[in-house]
């Protein structure tokens, strides 16, 4: 077993002996209850394949898991409780919100019966855009040429990323791309286009031109049926920030205006497109304030009342085990102070 996969092992058996011990109870009855979790999520997969570098995909028997865990510890609460929830003077109980970022495809063929198994109500903010196009987001390209590319080894001088990269383990890659995302992420739509062309030409890989990842508006239409609500991740899944304000409003406007137009149905929330302080501006959380109900970030930790609802903080959950879920989300309560009004 490599060196990386012991750590990981080790540090999971250590979580299991703390959740098991007892001593994950102790702290979580003395730290007490009282606050809204949103955590967030993006692809499912039945079985992540060793070449799959999405770091935020989750297999459906870990999804499972932490559903059952919400449905036991928490009171499992849908976005269009949030607004209301945190105008109160001081909440008494573990209150818990699904979202999914993006609109996968995966969301429905493997998230549907488990929404309704555990009585997740989730929230599904689509790029709509893309959906309706078929079209690829760009974080997708990165992960297709740095998963598909035949080289063991590659020398980058693109941007702000530079050196030889290796490519022989999956875990490489992975890191590899993460870096790729994270850096292109801080420019403008064109700078990102051009920038993926020239990664297709250098890991000799071609673009993809639909994506058959993205879920289609008749499954859409399911899901609603079944519960899930519908929010924005904008058109294009840009970050808001590095485009100019018009076309950021015009980027937070029209995609509610087509998914209501595709669903018949109003949309009330909204997921900013990488969801860090710095990927939007505060202009246009003003703007989002007349167009939504609530606005979601990528920014950790637990809402009290008289947080921001058009700032609202989230877990990112990736593929992880129940048990460092656990750990994860007992760290943020160690954390949180209260916020009153």
């Amino acid at each position: 077993m490599r060196l990386a996969g012991m750590k990981r092992t080790v540090k999971e058996w250590g979580m299991r002996l703390f959740y098991y011990s007892g001593a994950y109870f102790i702290a979580n009855r003395l730290l007490g209850r009282g606050g809204l979790y949103i955590v967030g999520y993006h692809r499912i997969s039945e079985n992540l394949n060793a070449d799959d570098v999405h770091v935020l995909a989750v297999t459906r028997r870990n999804l499972e898991n932490h559903f059952r865990f919400y449905a036991k510890g928490f009171e499992l609460i849908s976005m269009d409780e949030v607004e209301p929830l945190l105008r109160q003077g001081k909440l008494t109980k573990d209150y818990m919100v699904v979202t999914f970022d993006d609109g996968y495809r995966d969301n429905y063929t493997l998230g549907i019966d488990l929404f309704r198994k555990y009585g997740v109500v989730p929230t599904i903010y689509l790029t709509a855009g893309a959906v309706d196009r078929r079209s690829v987001l760009w974080t997708d390209v990165i992960d297709t040429l740095v998963a598909s590319t035949r080289l063991n080894e590659i020398r980058l001088s693109i941007l702000n990323v530079s050196g030889t990269f290796h490519l022989t383990t999956q875990t490489e890659r992975v890191s590899l791309s993460e870096v790729l995302k994270n850096e292109i992420k801080r420019y403008d739509e064109q700078v990102k286009k051009d920038t993926l062309e020239r990664l297709s030409r250098l890991f000799g890989v071609p673009l993809a031109v639909e994506d058959s990842l993205l879920i289609e508006w008749h499954e859409v239409k399911e899901l609603v049926g079944s519960g899930a609500i519908m929010g924005s991740h904008t058109l294009n899944h840009p970050t808001l920030s590095k485009i100019t304000h018009e076309d950021a409003v015009q980027e937070v406007t029209e995609s509610r205006h087509l998914i209501e137009e595709r669903l018949g149905s109003r949309v009330h929330h909204f997921a900013y497109p990488y969801g860090k302080q710095e990927d939007y501006t505060q202009a246009i959380k003003r703007e989002l304030a007349g167009i939504y109900t609530t606005s979601v970030t990528a920014i950790d930790g637990i809402n009290q009342p008289g947080q921001d609802v058009h700032q609202l903080k989230r877990i990112i959950v990736e593929n992880i085990s129940v048990h460092q879920l656990r750990i994860r989300l007992l760290k943020h309560k160690m954390g949180s102070p209260l916020i009153t009004r």
